[in-house]
């Protein structure tokens, strides 16, 4: 019992067990307001001192993300410093996004499992800001990744496979003290419940292994993935944007000579090196692939994750067309709508589909067809 002072009756005495409760509120308290955003708040803004000066507000305040410095658009053209992005994923798309990142200004870091064969197809060796391909070869290289990555301003998921992000790395590249503001994340169409296996595989046999037409398990798959990436980035406080699309096509340079002394020289540069294409080993791929690059550069942007996926019958007619489709997109397409989704101040998702083109869009298109799909949503 603890004796506390009373009125004319005396001292009166009042039993532990109905203080204690009152000291685990108050440290309950405590607890709920010390989030991370808030740890980070305070760390970017030490002024700011929430435990002790209006705490409801600030909490309030943080949580809706509403920190001038959280809320900046990552703009390379407003920045003292260059913000920088980090790129994790796989094949063709991952490698396209990083270089139109660091093209755009942002100093972009990739990890890369094959630097030689990345910088080969990246060809931006002589580019005033090239992509810095981080290597995972020894502990110090992880060590070094999860540094850069904890500490970047945007991160970017993109998959060319019908692959996610293992837990394990997730952990790494979205860790609970990470200073990233904007996560962009490639995922697929996912409105139809998926076709049978077999299905499936007949689709791609018949079409190209890229062609999107996923079971029922990958459709959940990838719904998981995306609710866990959610979910880590709503501790770090920061803004996901998610990008759809179909089957994935086209990805080079774009205009290719085919006579006279420049023969096989790119005349454009929209995407990767020429190099690209050599890697290809299906000619049906290859062939579709430089006549996307070509024709067929241009993108439709719509809000949410409207469109259903195609029968695997369709899907396997369209998997060698360079046609516009609403089922399809391009890599180069795909890279600029990444870049544009780490530029955006809020969340969002929308879908990006192919249209006729022999240019992709511009940084401000791509503002432009964002800003107009998710407003008229």
């Amino acid at each position: 019992e603890i004796a506390m002072a009373g009125g004319c009756g005396g001292p009166r005495r009042v039993a532990v067990t109905t203080i204690l409760p009152l000291v685990v509120l108050v440290r309950l308290a405590g607890a709920l307001l010390a989030t991370p955003t808030l740890r980070r708040h305070i760390q970017h803004h030490p002024q700011t001192t929430p435990t002790t000066r209006y705490p409801s507000q600030c909490r309030r305040r943080i949580e809706q993300r509403r920190c001038p410095r959280r809320d900046a658009a990552l703009d390379p053209a407003q920045a003292s410093t260059p913000p920088s992005v980090v790129v994790v994923g796989g094949g063709a798309i991952a490698l396209l996004t990083a270089k139109t990142c660091a093209g755009a200004g942002y100093r972009t870091s990739m990890l890369s499992r094959r630097p030689d064969f990345d910088r080969a197809v990246l060809d931006d060796s002589t580019a005033s800001n090239p992509v810095a391909l981080l290597p995972v070869a020894s502990d110090a290289d992880a060590d070094a990744f999860a540094a850069r990555a904890a500490a970047a301003d945007g991160l970017v998921i993109a998959y060319d496979s019908e692959k996610t992000l293992p837990d394990k790395l997730l952990d790494i590249v979205l860790p609970e003290t990470s200073a990233v503001r904007r996560v962009a994340v490639l995922s697929r169409h996912l409105s139809g419940k998926g076709i049978a296996a077999p299905l499936q595989a007949a689709s791609k046999a018949a079409a190209n292994r890229e062609v999107w037409c996923p079971t029922p398990g990958l459709v959940q798959q990838l719904r998981d993935f995306e609710r866990r990436v959610a979910e880590r980035a709503a501790r770090v406080g920061a803004d996901v944007v998610t990008v759809r699309c179909g089957t994935l096509k086209g990805g080079g340079p774009g205009e290719v000579s085919t006579s006279g002394a420049t023969a096989g020289v790119a005349l454009t540069d929209y995407g990767l090196d020429k190099y690209y294409y050599d890697t290809l080993v299906d000619l049906g791929v290859a062939t579709t692939t430089m006549a996307f690059d070509r024709f067929t550069l241009g993108a439709e942007v719509v809000a949410g994750d409207p469109y259903t996926m195609p029968n695997p019958v369709l899907a396997a007619f369209a998997g060698g067309s360079f046609e516009p489709s609403t089922t399809d997109a391009g890599r180069t397409a795909v890279a600029g709508a990444l870049l544009a989704a780490v530029r955006r101040p809020t969340g969002a998702e929308f879908t990006v589909s192919s249209a006729a083109g022999k240019a992709p869009p511009s940084p401000d298109e791509w503002r432009r067809m964002i800003d107009t799909a998710v407003r008229t949503a």
